[in-house]
């Protein structure tokens, strides 16, 4: 998908959202718990980005690919409140894909660094 919109731009945007120390809330809450809160996640996402495409990606973490920049301020909210009580980290990163050459791209979705949020 990303390969494809490099070709035809018709997403200009990527955020990657990290749900850092998500396998260690498994281990300590249960997976069911994690499904749960995996879906939470999504559910926030896709309400946030009602016209982009979703995507979770490294089990634990979801790709966003976006037409317009879409203001974050409320979603970040909202996840940073769903994971409050737990030790999961959100980091999130947005790349301008019009301006992001293929390597740097892949070295992104090969979670090199990531900046918190």
């Amino acid at each position: 998908m990303l390969i494809k919109n490099l070709q035809e731009i018709k997403y200009h945007y990527l955020d990657i959202f990290n749900l850092r120390h998500f396998s260690e809330f498994n281990k300590n809450q249960s997976w069911k718990e994690g499904d749960v809160l995996l879906s939470k996640t999504a559910a926030l996402l896709t309400e946030c980005y009602a016209h982009s495409l979703v995507f979770r990606v490294y089990g634990d973490d979801f790709a966003v690919l976006s037409k317009k920049k879409e203001p974050l301020e409320e979603l970040t909210k909202h996840l940073k409140e769903l994971f409050e009580a737990t030790c999961i980290e959100l980091q999130h990163i947005r790349v301008d894909l019009e301006k992001m050459p293929i390597s740097s791209l892949e070295d992104i979705m090969g979670k090199t660094k990531v900046n918190n949020n």
